[in-house]
């Protein structure tokens, strides 16, 4: 069963909370559906909103990349308003 997407733009399971890795397999197998998604359990939250430290996430359910630390991090060079 696919979990839930978080306000933080995871999927996010009860079990392993945001820790999860998403993959695939191609195939013309015919398949049948057997899950669904599961209920947004984030509610009233906003634990992952308030401690994002560049506020990538000041709204929920959509991130903000060109403010995410991890997005910063990756490019050769920071901009210099970044800490």
């Amino acid at each position: 069963m696919i979990r839930w997407q978080g306000k933080n733009t995871l999927v996010i399971s009860q079990d392993y909370g945001s820790f999860l890795a998403l993959g695939g397999i191609v195939t013309k197998a015919p398949l049948e559906f057997t899950g669904g998604m599961e209920k947004d359990r984030c509610g009233k939250c906003r634990a992952c909103q308030e401690a994002c430290p560049m506020a990538a996430l000041d709204e929920p359910y959509r991130l903000k990349r060109e403010r995410c630390l991890s997005h910063l991090l990756s490019e050769e060079s920071l901009p210099p308003e970044t800490f």
